[in-house]
């Protein structure tokens, strides 16, 4: 099962200053301060949750990314990021 790519799904959370990372597949959710941190807890989870399965049958979700679109709310206004 070394060669399964898995899906990760990030976001940059602007209110709480981290990021967090998902993989649909193991239906897994990673967070950390950087990106980085991030992708290296997702990684991390992903390892221990295949190592506590060994030997056994593991149920892969399926994932398919459809669209990622924005969506304009005209009752919420923009919040500028810039100081």
């Amino acid at each position: 099962m070394s060669n399964v790519k898995f899906t990760a799904l990030v976001e940059e959370d602007y209110s709480s200053h981290n990021f967090s990372v998902y993989i649909p597949e193991l239906r897994l959710s990673a967070i950390g301060d950087t990106l980085d941190e991030a992708l290296t807890n997702a990684k991390e989870a992903i390892e221990m949750t295949l190592a506590g399965t060994a030997g056994k049958q593991m149920k892969l979700y399926r994932s398919q990314v459809l669209m990622i679109r924005s969506i304009e709310n005209p009752f919420i206004e923009e919040v500028s990021t810039s100081a």
